[in-house]
């Protein structure tokens, strides 16, 4: 027998239990709204509702307040999991980039356009950001991601020594503690670990450099803010696609040397045309907020 996922296994039968004792106790519960990310515990929560609050099944509701990556499809219900009631009736994203792609695998899929909590601010950061010529500051964001933030890791690190006078941010994902990718004694002096709001960081960043599934992305994007996508996994392109990036605000790179080689060239630039007339992406492209 595997312990694999255990943890998640538990919680999601507990949050099944939970359904099942409420009801036996004469509750009545009447709508349902969980953070889904189609994962075990989101299984046994919308089972749970749909099961033992039957005449409610309709107010079943999973929030996705995040970006959609390429290659999370689990994201995205399938026809037997509707069938099995594993998910919610309806699924709430932030973008209208994604109403389409969470009915990728279930064309019946119910997809609502809803608000979003944790982006709430881009608009108004947006407008109060600093003449970007003014910044120097190079972000390094983590996934969260053990094997890509620690390609993510070594890179940096190798630029870093070519760009000794530059400090370089390094913001972890809050699931994985740096240090368990790399030793803390094992990063130059030049790079500084931070674990300030992103939002914040990002408003006194000039390059964003990140991979795999990553908000980042998207909050990059919307700022207006270069962006080096170093192309670890597959589907780094299709990605980018997807979410409807400025082809010319960000740059895929392939290797150590072509990430120095961009930021050598961004760092020295700092300011073209296509940042200055990127204001357009939110509310036009990414529809945060409406």
């Amino acid at each position: 027998m595997s312990n694999d996922d255990f943890s998640s296994v538990f919680v999601g039968i507990l949050n099944y239990r939970f359904f099942y004792k409420v009801s036996k106790n004469n509750l009545n519960i009447q709508k349902s709204i969980n953070w889904f990310e189609n994962q075990m515990v989101d299984k046994g929560w919308n089972l749970g509702f749909r099961q033992f609050f039957k005449n409610f099944e309709k107010n079943s509701y999973g929030n996705q307040d995040y970006s959609k990556h390429y290659n999370m499809i689990n994201n995205s219900p399938s026809k037997s999991e509707s069938d099995g009631k594993v998910v919610p009736k309806n699924i709430i994203v932030i973008s209208k980039l994604f109403l389409k792609t969470s009915k990728e695998f279930y064309k019946k899929q119910k997809v609502l356009l809803g608000n979003s909590w944790r982006f709430r601010n881009i608009n108004k950061l947006r407008l109060k950001l600093p003449d970007i010529k003014k910044r120097k500051k190079i972000l390094l964001v983590l996934s969260g991601i053990e094997k890509i933030d620690k390609i993510l890791l070594d890179y940096i690190i190798k630029v870093s020594l070519s760009l000794d006078t530059i400090k370089i941010f390094v913001k972890p994902h809050p699931i994985l503690e740096i240090n368990k990718v790399v030793p803390l004694k094992n990063l130059p002096k030049n790079i500084v670990v931070t674990h300030d709001n992103l939002q914040n960081t990002l408003s006194k960043t000039l390059i964003v450099i990140t991979s795999g599934p990553s908000s980042t992305i998207l909050e990059s994007s919307s700022l207006g803010l270069p962006l080096i996508l170093p192309n670890i996994e597959a589907g780094t392109d299709k990605n980018a696609q997807r979410h409807q990036l400025n082809k010319k605000s960000y740059f895929i790179v392939n290797n150590e040397n072509e990430l120095l080689t961009k930021i050598k060239k961004l760092n020295k630039i700092k300011l073209n045309s296509s940042i200055k007339n990127n204001k357009s992406l939110v509310g036009k492209k990414l529809n945060f907020f409406k």
